[in-house]
């Protein structure tokens, strides 16, 4: 594991949201003496992780929902038959609550893991403030950028908010190649995709890069990256090869 895909996931392991196998090899390489900002990294994550906990409200189902049990059981179910059902729908509510709960912690996961991103970044930028801003909206999405097969293990996520039409891309692992200019592109449908700009990475190796307002204007399908010529693709198409693909959900 290189500090770069450790950066990456430094909030997931701060959370205890890592495979037995990844977590394995990011205390392999905590363990290694060289580093570029992986505990820089792990604290800040560790710091938004705390920081969204504290956040959640404990919540104690209403009475309501016993005496709506009770109320479908009718007065005449035996006892046991009653207390029966009663456990299967609280069963079943509970395992609803489960999933949207392990939905929640995924965004706020990945939502820590780039607020830790950004604050191991060693500038504050405007581009840095307005991703902070992005990522404190309620309507706000984290979308993850997976690598295609066959291509380098790139990844990036990008920050995107319909309601207020803004989105960024935020990654650490875009780094730079001679002659070579990684592209952004917002795909609809079957439409030939738009570029949305170029992406290079700043002082501190991480790529921050807004995306133009009109862009969501239509809401998109997917993101995607490509690896261009220097100054973008000279047709307006991608050119090169598509290294990076994350799709939205649909609104």
């Amino acid at each position: 594991m290189t500090c770069a895909e450790f950066r990456e996931l430094a909030a997931l392991y701060a959370a205890g949201g890592l495979s037995a196998e990844e977590r394995a090899a990011a205390e392999a390489h905590l363990e290694e003496p060289k580093h570029d900002g992986c505990f820089e990294a792990l604290r800040a994550a560790s710091a938004g992780v705390e920081m969204l906990a504290r956040s959640l409200v404990p919540a104690q189902p209403d009475d309501r929902v016993w005496r709506g049990i009770e109320t479908r059981l009718g007065a005449t179910a035996p006892r046991r038959l009653a207390w029966g059902v009663a456990a299967a729908v609280l069963l079943l509510l509970t395992g609803g609550l489960i999933v949207q709960s392990r939905r929640m912690r995924e965004a706020d996961d990945a939502k820590a893991q780039c607020l830790a991103q950004l604050a191991s970044m060693k500038t504050e930028s405007d581009a840095q403030r307005a991703a902070l801003a992005l990522l404190q909206s309620p309507s706000a999405l984290v979308v993850s950028l997976s690598p295609q097969p066959g291509k380098p293990p790139y990844s990036a996520r990008a920050l995107v908010d319909l309601r207020q039409q803004k989105g960024m891309l935020l990654s650490g692992t875009l780094s730079p190649q001679p002659g070579k200019d990684y592209e952004l592109w917002v795909i609809r449908g079957k439409e030939p995709p738009t570029p949305a700009g170029l992406l290079r990475a700043g002082p501190s190796g991480t790529v921050l890069a807004s995306i133009d307002p009109l862009l969501f204007t239509v809401p998109p399908d997917a993101l995607a990256v490509s690896v261009e010529p220097q100054g973008g693709s000279p047709t307006g198409r991608p050119t090169g090869d598509i290294v990076l693909v994350g799709t939205l959900p649909k609104t």
